[in-house]
């Protein structure tokens, strides 16, 4: 087979050549033949520009052709016999080799790519996996159907995400490279030969950048600067987390520094007006003192001043770190996305050996109880369980990678810059500092990602390894347990370490005067311009430290201006919270009804109707469960009608209900479970007068509960004789008492009694339908309260602000008014009761008697009744409630609610004002 293989491969080569031109090789002038013209003897410079694509052309048939393989393979892989299966491993084989051949000739000028492309092809979707699958093997079959899609699936994705992070990151380390140059500022002169470096730190916080003019005066012992300018014609400065460095040039020294004056016009639009300055830094760059100078505040007119650090979780946490490092870190956003596929691997790595050493691979599809499938996902409290214990252990390697990459000290270079600045030669030569403790030179970085890619491969060779014996189910949980540790990683172990460093650094470590973010960017003795031209951006022919521009005067805000730009800040600000309050709720709003909606079925009420009816039988005079009054005609309806109807019983021409097991006899509706009857006893008791009778069985209630377990036929348990074998378990359980607890039941409330949750059960599945009440009503209640909140939502308009405000105002009286309405009304609702309780209906309890006065309240209560129970007490009643209650309370309800409305519209709201503000700015806008 190999044999005709490669016959055919050298043949179909042949032909190739000699149809796309490539030129042969000039004979050697040697005696001996020339050794035999083959594909890899050609690099990629010998191909013609169109035959590179033809070959390439030919290589993409060839991956088709292998797709269309592995595609077989699993669609066949049950009804194919062994003839068909040698023929897929024939042509896997076959178009294996010359795709690989015709896809790698046109690189072979560039052997990183073209191994890198064919191990990774090989590898991953052409490897053994499938091959072995179509050779029958038992093992890579069962994992070929749906678990190798997923672990592929899984692998591409992986990589998809790990490019386009190392693709982001090595951008936003370009982006960052920019930001750390020297900007000379644009008002220096050239007579000028005292040179300062000014570093400005912008803090962390949301919108803390500002595109604002910002100006700056340095004062000292000998001299102050005139208003400075902190700007740069070629690019962003003063963006937030950014450093900024400039550098001033000045007659003469300064000094020793004492202040520095900010100036800030808020000339930025929006949210870029405002400024957060963490602090300056300041150096004489002639004897290389600092001075620092500490600000932690908001330059805005709608702020105030602020403390409080960012720096930590910007550049601890490892995941969130690729998108907020600090310029100033040496620890480059490629280094760091590194590590955190380090940390993956790793994490996958050690799930995937916990499984190998649990000895579960064979029990591939058993099914675990208190499991959870969504989608190809199997999610298990022991997946969850294991992937944050697998990202705990993950944290000592991760640490390690992580630290190494950030004690490997940077290449020292002195600048062009510096040499300049620096006049004095033998300083120059003093520049290279020792070495920091703890750290390791430059040339570590190769260790440091050699060994970051020795441990990515190992743990994907070991994972691919284990992986392939995994099936369906398997995979499905290893899947979980990886995703679950991801975001454990990124959600609970990264910020606990975060956390554990900044106390230890607080109780057991000294502080340094030294900020870090200050300490990373600059060192005692040197300025480091690390792949900067020339020391300082923006270097070409023209440009230098010196400008020939004029210090223009800058137009500083009065207090009116002031006042007017925070109150306009202000209502912007107002405006904007209002758009995203009101949005956030809508989208809120619209998911909680798709969820509850779709939990909710609008024939339900048909549904209930139709049981309750059917069970009932009202349409049987003789065997209406509403028309029962005695005993003996509850059992007729439980044996004649309720019994008969739980199971479909024959059709109405006498044929057997086939395929209908488990339904009901309506034909329609199939019982889940069991039917349940679950009985209440009541103890008996010695009467209290026993010349009548000896043993009375008061009516049932929750206190005189017999709670007593008894044989079948309720006979006594301790005096009955038990024999074995006469009743089935089933049958002894449900005479056994069981409470509430065992059930899994809650109380029910009847229309004459309240029933406890206990009792003598045979099947219960309570629990189930009390679950789905309960989801039913928290899903009511967060429809209620969401669209609720549209009142608050809509309080700019007027008539709505007008209906929160009187409530608010009316508030403390109408609670005031309640508790006194109540104290009246429980006293009628006694009196109604004690009075009535024996003549009508409506007062039998004190929940109807409290329903009827509430319908006396409202005028819907008909007068006859209670004339009728009582010809003096039932119109004097009456006639007392509605004179108390309805004239004198209402009344007064109704007068706070008036005089609260009144003090409402006479209360000027602000938010009305931001409606008016919402309607004009767009106006404004389209005049500017």
């Amino acid at each position: 087979m190999d044999v005709a293989i490669i016959r055919d491969i050298s043949r179909w080569t042949d032909g190739l050549l000699k149809s796309i031109g490539i030129k042969p090789l000039p004979p050697t002038p040697s005696p001996p033949p020339p050794p035999p013209v083959t594909p890899a003897s050609f690099t990629g410079v010998l191909l013609s520009p169109t035959a590179k694509n033809f070959v390439r052309c030919a290589g993409l048939s060839g991956t088709v052709a292998i797709c269309l393989g592995v595609y077989g393979a699993h669609t066949m892989k049950d009804s194919a016999s062994e003839e068909l299966r040698r023929l897929f491993q024939l042509a896997q084989t076959y178009h294996l080799l010359h795709s690989v051949a015709l896809l790698g000739l046109p690189l072979v000028g560039r052997p990183v790519i073209t191994g890198s492309l064919l191990i990774s092809g090989v590898t991953l979707f052409c490897g053994p996996m499938y091959y072995h699958a179509i050779q029958n093997d038992a093992r890579y079959r069962r994992v070929t159907p749906y678990g190798g899609l997923l672990l592929l699936a899984g692998w591409f994705y992986s990589s998809v995400l790990y490019v386009i992070l190392l693709l982001y990151s090595r951008f936003k380390d370009r982006k960052d490279i920019e930001k750390l140059g020297v900007t000379p500022m644009i008002d220096n002169h050239k007579q000028d030969q005292y040179f300062y470096q000014i570093l400005i730190f912008t803090g962390q916080r949301s919108n803390a950048g500002t595109k604002s003019k910002v100006y700056f005066v340095l004062s000292g012992d000998e001299d102050q600067t005139d208003i400075r300018a902190l700007a740069d014609p070629h690019r962003k400065v003063l963006q937030r987390g950014g450093i900024d460095a400039f550098a001033m040039a000045v007659p003469k020294s300064l000094g020793l520094l004492n202040y520095v004056r900010i100036l800030h016009d808020n000339s930025g639009e929006g949210q870029s007006a405002s400024w957060y300055l963490k602090y300056i830094i300041v150096r004489d760059l002639q004897t290389m003192d600092k001075f620092y100078f500490i600000a932690q505040r908001w330059f805005a007119v709608e702020k105030d001043d602020g403390r409080k650090a960012y720096h930590s979780a910007s550049d601890g946490h490892l995941w969130f770190s690729i998108f907020s490092r600090p310029p100033s870190n040496r620890f480059t956003c490629v280094q760091r996305c590194i590590c955190c596929f380090v940390l993956f691997f790793i994490s996958m790595l050690l799930n995937i050996m916990y499984y190998d050493l649990s000895n579960e691979a064979k029990s591939t599809n058993t099914t675990q109880i208190n499991g959870l499938a969504i989608g190809p996902l199997y999610i298990t409290p022991q997946q969850i369980a294991i992937g944050v214990i697998v990202e705990l252990f993950t944290l000592v390697p991760s640490l390690f990678i992580v630290q190494f990459f950030r004690r490997i000290r940077s290449r020292q270079q002195i600048s062009p810059l510096q040499q300049t600045l620096l006049t004095n030669l033998e300083q120059i030569t003093k520049q290279k500092k020792k070495p920091t403790s703890g750290t390791f030179p430059w040339w570590c970085i190769f260790i440091a990602y050699a060994l970051s890619f020795m441990i990515i491969v190992v743990s994907i060779f070991f994972i691919i390894v284990r992986g392939i014996e995994f099936g369906d189910v398997k995979t499905q949980k290893w899947l979980t347990s990886v995703l679950t540790g991801f975001f454990s990683s990124i959600l609970v172990s990264q910020p606990i370490k975060i956390l554990v460093l900044a106390v230890i650094f607080a109780f057991f470590c000294r502080s340094s005067s030294t900020d870090k973010e200050a300490k990373e960017y600059i060192d005692d003795d040197r300025i480091e311009f690390d792949d900067i031209a020339d020391g300082y951006l923006h270097s070409s022919e023209n440009d230098t430290l010196f400008s020939l521009q004029t210090r223009t005067p800058i137009k500083r805000l009065g207090e009116n201006e002031i006042a007017e730009a925070r109150e306009q800040r202000l209502k912007d600000i107002q405006m904007w919270l209002i758009i995203r309050e009101f949005t956030l709720h809508i989208i809120f709003s619209t998911l909680i009804f798709i969820i509850t909606y779709a939990n909710c079925e609008q024939n339900s009420f048909y549904q209930v109707k139709h049981l309750r009816s059917y069970f009932f039988n009202t349409r049987q005079s003789t065997l209406d469960y509403t028309q029962i009054l005695t005993i003996d005609q509850y059992w007729n309806w439980l044996e004649k009608s309720f019994l008969s109807n739980l199971r479909a019983q024959q059709w109405y021409n006498g044929d057997a209900p086939r395929y209908l097991s488990g339904f009901l006899n309506d034909k329609s509706n199939r019982l889940i479970g069991w039917a349940i009857i679950r009985q209440l006893r009541s103890k008996p008791e010695l009467c209290d007068d026993q010349h009548l009778q000896i043993i009375c069985e008061h009516t049932y209630s929750i206190f005189n509960e017999d709670k007593h377990s008894y044989q079948p036929g309720w006979s006594n348990e301790t005096t009955t004789t038990e024999t074995d074998g006469t009743y089935s378990s089933s049958i002894l359980k449900a005479f056994r008492y069981r409470s509430s607890d065992e059930l899994h039941t809650y109380p029910y409330v009847g229309e004459y009694e309240t029933h406890a949750g206990d009792g003598y059960v045979y099947v219960n599945l309570q629990l189930a339908v009390y679950v789905n009440d309960v989801l039913t009503y928290l899903l009511a209640y967060c429809c209620f309260f969401g669209l609720i909140r549209f009142v608050k939502l809509f309080r700019f308009n007027h008539r709505i602000s007008l209906f929160t405000e009187t409530l608010r105002i009316a508030g403390k009286e109408l609670v005031q008014f309640f508790i006194m309405f109540s104290v009246v009304f429980m006293a009628f609702l006694t009196l109604f009761y004690l009075l009535f309780v024996a003549k009508l209906s409506a007062c039998s309890t004190l929940l109807s008697t409290a329903q009827m006065l509430f319908e006396v309240t409202l005028m819907k209560f008909d007068a006859s009744e209670l004339i009728a129970a009582g010809a003096f007490l039932g119109p004097f009643c009456f006639t007392l409630f509605i004179f108390i209650v309805v004239f004198v309370c209402l009344s007064m309800f109704l007068s706070i609610i008036n005089d609260s409305f009144r003090q409402a519209k006479e209360t000027k709201i602000a938010d009305q004002e931001i409606l008016s503000y919402m309607k004009e700015r767009p106006i404004e806008e389209k005049q500017m």
